[in-house]
C-alpha cells in the first residue's frame, strides 16, 4: 500500500534557481532595459530576439557573463543599477 501511495504523489516541481522567471519579471526586465536605453522592444513579457539582444548588450556593458538569459540575477542587477542611477550615482 505504501508503494502505491508513494507512486501516486507527484514529484515536486523542479525550481531552476535563478533562471526561473515569469512574464511579469520579463516585462520588468524589458522596462528597466528601456529606461537604460538598451532597446528591448515592447515590454510585453515575451523573451524575443530584441529582448535577448538587449540583455546581451547590457551584460557586455555591465561586465557580467553574456548569455542573453532573463533571470532573477539579471533582474536584481538591473534594479541595483536603476537605483544607483535614480540616486544620481
Amino acid at each position: 500500500m505504501k508503494k502505491q501511495l508513494a507512486a501516486a504523489i507527484p514529484a515536486p516541481a523542479k525550481i531552476v534557481g535563478p533562471t526561473l522567471i515569469g512574464r511579469s519579471q520579463i516585462r520588468e526586465i524589458q522596462t528597466l532595459l528601456t529606461k537604460m536605453d538598451f532597446n528591448p522592444g515592447d515590454a510585453d513579457g515575451q523573451l524575443g530576439q530584441r529582448t535577448t539582444d538587449a540583455i546581451k548588450l547590457y551584460q557586455k556593458f555591465a561586465g557580467i557573463d553574456v548569455d542573453g538569459k532573463a533571470s532573477r540575477n539579471l533582474l536584481e542587477d538591473l534594479h541595483a543599477v536603476a537605483e544607483t542611477m535614480a540616486k544620481g550615482g
